[in-house]
């Protein structure tokens, strides 16, 4: 009678592991913790307004795991800000190198997303998908130190506000 109700509990067990634990990782990601950060619960989306760590050298991860939950990364501009330098703080202060892993999506505008990144001097792009943007304005305002930038995988065809 035992051995029956070992092979009952196991049958029920991989039952919950294959139906009810869909989208449910077992190891949450840090990387997201060196950001300030929204999270939308029901889309699943976190959304990076700024850089909070002390590393130069970055490279933005495409997903993030929270709670046990997979959330996809998203970056937003800041469509306020003007082209003066005392709009506002950095994302990205103090970074000097920035890689986008293929995957992290765009919110529909990126109005000053780099804006005034004075230490950035490599920005890798490629990975950022910007097929939903309409505003780049500003967005390279002020990067006086930017000398490798890779935009190879831009899709502006969606963009009306490139100031």
């Amino acid at each position: 009678m035992k051995k029956r109700h070992y092979t009952t509990a196991i049958i029920m067990l991989m039952f919950v592991l294959l139906f009810c634990s869909k989208n449910v990782y077992a190891e949450d990601t840090t990387w997201q913790k060196d950001y300030e950060y929204t999270k939308d619960d029901t889309n699943h989306e976190i959304v990076l307004r700024k850089y909070i760590g002390s590393e130069k050298n970055l490279t933005v991860a495409a997903k993030a795991v929270i709670d046990g939950v997979e959330y996809t990364t998203y970056m937003e501009g800041f469509p306020d800000y003007e082209s003066d330098e005392d709009m506002g703080p950095t994302l990205w202060k103090g970074v000097e190198r920035i890689t986008f892993n293929d995957g992290v999506k765009s919110k529909n505008d990126l109005s000053g997303l780099f804006h005034f990144s004075r230490a950035l001097k490599r920005l890798d792009l490629r990975g950022l998908d910007t097929s939903n943007v309409t505003h780049m304005r500003y967005m390279f305002s002020g990067c006086s130190n930017l000398t490798n930038l890779n935009v190879s995988n831009f899709d502006t065809s969606n963009v009306t506000n490139m100031n």
